[in-house]
């Protein structure tokens, strides 16, 4: 079972959402000239285009195709990520449970769950997971009806009581990623601080604010 203490794959994780690029593969193979080597495909409720399974995975699929070299999760669709040959998943607080989606993904797919305040994270650190995300951590612009923002002095507390990495997530830029690692973040999670404008300069700040 997974103890959650291999080592991610990267420091900054690059979800590609389907509502800021219209097309992911692009912007995957963009991020990725530019260094990045985790992503996660996003589809939210609200993201323009067809939402449908299949075309869905028609998504992931070319997402993969485009960027061999790098770990690909899927949000959300466990389902999806099996049939398009995913590296893992990244479920939330009303998606599968997480010990449902580890019996479906295996023990060497990579699972994060998110959580969006210190009860949640504290409710998942026996789940068999390898990472958890907190956020958001600053106001995202990507999500609506989030969560209240955590701030940084609540990353910091949480991560020093975690005992799973933290992903940071939530209107994290340049400043914000770099800040958020001296908190004690394993990675930080960004959306439109990498796709919006210059995609390949985007993730090459993001990429040096995390150290990485």
């Amino acid at each position: 079972m997974s103890d959650g203490r291999r080592p991610l794959p990267s420091r900054l994780l690059v979800i590609v959402d389907a509502g800021c690029v219209t097309d992911l593969a692009v912007a995957a193979r963009r991020a990725c000239r530019a260094g990045a080597r985790w992503l996660e495909v996003r589809r939210t409720a609200q993201a323009p285009g067809p939402s449908d399974s299949a075309s869905r995975l028609g998504e992931i699929r070319a997402v993969i195709a485009a960027v061999p070299e790098a770990c690909v999760l899927v949000n959300d669709r466990v389902d999806l990520a099996l049939l398009a040959g995913a590296h893992g998943v990244h479920v939330g607080q009303d998606d599968l449970p997480a010990i449902a989606a580890r019996e479906l993904i295996g023990e060497s797919a990579w699972l994060g769950h998110s959580t969006h305040d210190e009860a949640q994270l504290d409710a998942a650190q026996d789940f068999p997971i390898d990472y958890v995300a907190l956020g958001p951590i600053q106001a995202s612009t990507t999500k609506s009806g989030h969560a209240p923002t955590l701030g940084m002095a609540r990353l910091a507390r949480a991560c020093a009581s975690s005992r799973l990495p933290v992903v940071a997530i939530g209107g994290l830029g340049p400043a914000g990623a770099a800040e958020a690692r001296a908190a004690g973040a394993a990675a930080v999670a960004v959306v439109s601080a990498a796709l919006s404008g210059d995609v390949e300069r985007n993730v090459e700040r993001l990429l040096r604010a995390v150290g990485e």
